[in-house]
């Protein structure tokens, strides 16, 4: 699946996507005006939720993704940094009253990291050494600014700190 992880404005996601036998990378977020998205389980469900975003998100017109395979989304408010998690077949939206949130096979792992003061890119760092479904380069998102923070230009100040060069 994946590890998405949130905290103190920041969205971080691994890159590996796995097919059957293959093994790619990719992108699992969606940057919008309102809200920055970040997604793990079946690329198809992915796939059809962001068309499902893209189209407006009518409740009348929900996507047909099953419970079972391992989808969620995590929105957060580029305004506010409200955080929810949406779950399958219905596509509720929960919100969520924390100051992070993860998501993914390798959710529990980088949850109980950021419990104990990493940062959300150090959290997906840390599921991808114990998570067989979580890998490659680690994308990070300045969901405030709406843009992704490229590799090179980000340094570890503190475990929940960036800086652009």
């Amino acid at each position: 699946m994946t590890t998405i992880a949130y905290k103190d404005g920041f969205l971080a996601c691994d890159s590996l996507i796995s097919m059957t036998d293959n093994i790619t990378y990719g992108e699992k977020y969606l940057i919008t005006d309102k809200h920055v998205w970040g997604f793990a389980g079946c690329r198809g469900n992915v796939l059809l939720f962001m068309e499902w975003i893209d189209a407006g998100m009518d409740r009348k017109a929900l996507p047909a993704i099953a419970k079972d395979d391992g989808f969620s989304a995590i929105q957060i408010d580029r305004n506010d940094l409200t955080v929810s998690v949406w779950f399958p077949p219905q596509l509720i939206e929960q919100k969520i009253n924390s100051d992070h949130e993860a998501i993914g096979s390798g959710g529990s792992i980088a949850m109980g990291a950021m419990g104990f003061g990493a940062s959300a890119a150090e959290a997906v760092e840390v599921a991808s050494r114990h998570d067989v479904y979580t890998g490659g380069p680690i994308h990070v998102i300045d969901v405030k600014a709406g843009k992704r923070l490229e590799q090179e230009s980000i340094i570890h100040l503190r475990s929940d700190e960036y800086a652009i060069l």
